[in-house]
């Protein structure tokens, strides 16, 4: 039996998240993947047991990471302002220092994997957004509304400015970076929509 190397593995899902960023779940086959990352077909089975196991376990490893990145320095108790002004700014960091992660979550969440992950993450996530809309809404900052629409008008903005940053261009074709200012005025505007 052939020993595991971290390090190869760690290379096998780096080159899998590239591969996925670049051409979507499509374009990554075993074979492609085992090129890039310079090693046989055979080393990728000794890691994952297929594609899909290789697909769910780099969207974990993912997943934990923008959860992680996400929640840095936020506490659910903070005022409804605070909190997402802080839940923007550190998503845009982690999205704008790591765009192919990005781009493996829009792909996997538009799969039928998604019923397949850790769900771990996902609970915990809720439970702590759930914690910040209940403290939002007993201290009279947050329009009434469903979890849904409010994660909806929140932060698709903040995911749609993301996506023209990372095309590196506007709706109206010209060049485009997202900065911070910019994060800060939308997200202000956002919160006009969705504040008592």
């Amino acid at each position: 039996m052939r020993t595991r190397d971290e390090q190869k593995e760690a290379l096998i899902r780096k080159k899998a998240i590239e591969t996925i960023a670049k051409t979507g779940f499509e374009g990554l086959s075993m074979h492609k993947l085992a090129k890039a990352a310079g090693v046989s077909n055979n080393t990728i089975y000794i890691y994952f047991k297929n594609r899909e196991d290789l697909l769910v376990n780099i969207y974990n490893e993912v997943n934990d990471a923008v959860t992680t990145a996400t929640l840095k320095d936020f506490d659910p108790g903070m005022s409804l302002n605070t909190g997402v002004k802080k839940l923007w700014l550190n998503r845009y960091r982690y999205f704008t220092a790591h765009p192919s992660h990005m781009m493996l979550m829009e792909h996997f969440n538009n799969s039928t994997l998604t019923g397949k992950v850790d769900k771990t993450n996902h609970l915990l996530f809720r439970k702590t957004m759930n914690a910040f809309l209940s403290n939002a809404a007993k201290n009279g900052e947050l329009a009434k509304m469903t979890f849904t629409t409010y994660w909806s008008i929140v932060f698709a903005p903040l995911f749609q400015l993301l996506k023209f940053h990372l095309r590196k261009r506007s709706m109206d074709g010209s060049t485009y970076v997202l900065t911070e200012k910019e994060v800060l005025h939308a997200c202000s505007l956002v919160l006009k929509s969705v504040s008592n």
